[in-house]
């Protein structure tokens, strides 16, 4: 699907050094990506785990490049209205980098005439709560809109617990999607802390996992296993596991490896709540993190509801 471009002299390539993600001494040239045409039938909403709202364009099934494109992110509200984007166009898509499906734009001379522009829910579509766009430093509104129901939001909370348990974070096998919305929908997971509660729990309400639809013994202590496994990993497992915004899991190794223990950690953050403090001036001066991802630590950890 491409070339690749690169320096064959090792001096030149430790010259000019590497990124976090890719060396400098290599660059990819993508072929041109294969087009189609289909219709978006319709634009569902999905709500993320910091409530970001995300809508998607479910399209006629058309393949491309030998795939089977059923689904195409419209990343925001923004793109919708920058591509007057509606239900029943009929667009050209292509896959990103001959992965992810994109529209493109919209072909306007096969629009009907009876065509409504898209509105943009004011309230979530999971909890009903309203939907806000935050200003940005610059004083812009931010291009997402987000859900303001938190934790009374059942999407963002189940998003959230698939992201405590993914790879990057407390890598807990056997609890995936599937199973955290079993777990949710019995009422035995809804925040973290019952994941490490959930044997117990099993046992003292006689809900036997074993005999579930999908589990089995073998299965059930597994999950366990794998449950108490994960209590212990490194600091930056942790801080990237609680989701923070703007904390991915290289900010979450900065932080790791300057406040290198967890309770100091955490009493440095609480502290920081002030900002004329010494321990707010160090979190934003760290080399990497600075202002912006610096006050999402603070204000995550001084949020009382994050820890009801």
């Amino acid at each position: 699907d491409g070339v690749v471009y690169k320096l064959n002299q090792i001096d030149q390539q430790k010259k000019v050094g590497v990124r976090t993600r890719s060396p400098r001494w290599a660059v990819a040239h993508k072929l041109p990506a294969e087009k189609g045409i289909t219709v978006i039938e319709n634009i569902d909403i999905q709500v993320g785990r910091t409530g970001s709202m995300t809508p998607v364009a479910r399209l006629k099934p058309i393949n491309v490049g030998g795939v089977l494109i059923t689904n195409a992110t419209l990343h925001n509200y923004h793109e919708i209205q920058k591509k007057d984007i509606r239900v029943g166009d009929s667009v050209v898509i292509q896959r990103a980098g001959d992965v992810i499906p994109q529209v493109l734009n919209v072909i306007l001379s096969k629009r009907k005439k009876n065509s409504k522009k898209f509105n943009f829910p004011k309230k979530c579509p999971e909890c009903g709560s309203a939907t806000l766009s935050e200003t940005l430093s610059n004083g812009e509104l931010e291009k997402t809109v987000r859900c303001s129901g938190g934790i009374n939001c059942s999407s963002q909370v189940i998003e959230n617990l698939r992201h405590f348990v993914s790879i990057n974070a407390l890598n807990i096998e056997g609890l995936g999607e599937k199973q955290i919305r079993f777990f949710w929908k019995e009422g035995l997971i809804k925040d973290f802390k019952d994941i490490f509660l959930l044997e117990k729990n099993n046992y003292k309400i006689k809900f036997n996992l074993s005999n579930q639809p999908g589990w089995g013994k073998q299965s059930a202590i597994n999950l366990y296993n794998s449950i108490n496994k994960s209590k212990k990993v490194e600091m930056y497992r942790l801080i990237y596991a609680l989701g923070i915004r703007h904390v991915g899991v290289q900010t979450a190794k900065l932080l790791s490896d300057y406040y290198k223990d967890i309770s100091f950690f955490l009493k440095e953050v609480s502290l920081a709540s002030d900002k004329k403090t010494k321990s707010y001036i160090d979190i934003i001066s760290i080399d990497g993190v600075g202002p912006k991802i610096g006050n999402s630590v603070v204000n995550y950890f001084n949020n009382k509801q994050n820890f009801e």
